[in-house]
């Protein structure tokens, strides 16, 4: 137990002086300057969709009748974000979704490679420790250092939208859609990251499947992450449609996708021969 934690506060603090950890830390705090101009420009945090004439409140409306290309009438309603709407779909979409997502890539696909570049991996597998505990040791790290990024700024965020009258439930439940989220990609890109050219697989799989694919089509989005993430978040404020899934059954699948790829990482990570030069 006494070696794991001292491998663990190893991993830690090793991977929390990256570069690449100051430098998402430092770009972890651009939606809170987005709150910030939610709070000068309050009429900027307000959503507009179409309504057609099948819908029951479309008479109603007061704005103008449009056209659609092809012809089809409807209008526009605008409706004002509440706080707990703000503070979810700000946090997720921003942070979690974004800043998150490719910071994590980008550490969790180099937590192997470059330690086997600068030769410290080898000394890790000097001490009385098995690799099993090693590899567990850098995903717990990589879990604590992506929650430690994220922390400051949700805080931040939460304080500047509810101020003095939150209520700390929605903050609770955003932390803990959060270690999922973490959790979930911590153990993906910690996989990815133990084959060559890691680095551009996990760019790769961020950018096309995690951040793109989802915009495109809705089958492909029950295979991401993104997915289960804005199905909690959505489902959270009451916002779930039809093709998201439900809170705790995104839950449980983020759970099963980190279990599993957890015992693929320690698998491979056991078995494979690291070339030291």
């Amino acid at each position: 137990m006494k070696g794991f934690l001292s491998t663990l506060r190893w991993n830690f603090f090793h991977l929390f002086q990256n570069r690449y950890t100051m430098l998402f830390v430092a770009i972890s705090f651009l939606p809170v300057l987005v709150c910030i101009f939610f709070q000068i420009y309050p009429e900027m945090a307000q959503n507009t969709y179409r309504v057609y004439p099948d819908q029951q409140e479309y008479e109603f409306l007061q704005s103008p009748e449009q056209t659609t290309p092809s012809g089809i009438p409807y209008k526009l309603k605008t409706i004002k974000l509440n706080q707990q709407e703000i503070f979810s779909i700000l946090s997720y979409r921003f942070l979690l979704g974004f800043i998150l997502l490719f910071g994590l890539c980008c550490l969790g696909s180099k937590a192997i490679g470059e330690e086997v570049e600068l030769g410290t991996l080898q000394m890790l597998f000097l001490r009385p420790i098995n690799r099993k505990t090693i590899y567990i040791s850098k995903g717990i790290a990589l879990t604590l250092t992506g929650l430690a990024i994220a922390l400051l700024p949700l805080l931040s965020m939460f304080f500047l939208i509810f101020r003095s009258h939150g209520d700390f439930l929605i903050f609770f439940q955003m932390i803990f859609i959060y270690i999922l989220g973490i959790l979930s990609y911590s153990s993906v890109f910690l996989f990815i990251g133990m084959f060559k050219g890691g680095l551009y697989l996990a760019l790769l799989y961020a950018f096309f499947w995690e951040f793109m694919i989802v915009a495109v089509t809705e089958r492909a989005r029950k295979f991401a992450i993104s997915h289960y993430l804005e199905s909690m978040v959505f489902d959270l404020i009451g916002q779930r449609t039809g093709y998201m899934s439900s809170f705790w059954d995104a839950a449980f699948v983020l759970v099963c996708v980190s279990f599993v790829m957890v015992v693929f990482g320690i698998a491979c990570f056991d078995k494979k021969e690291f070339s030291f030069s």
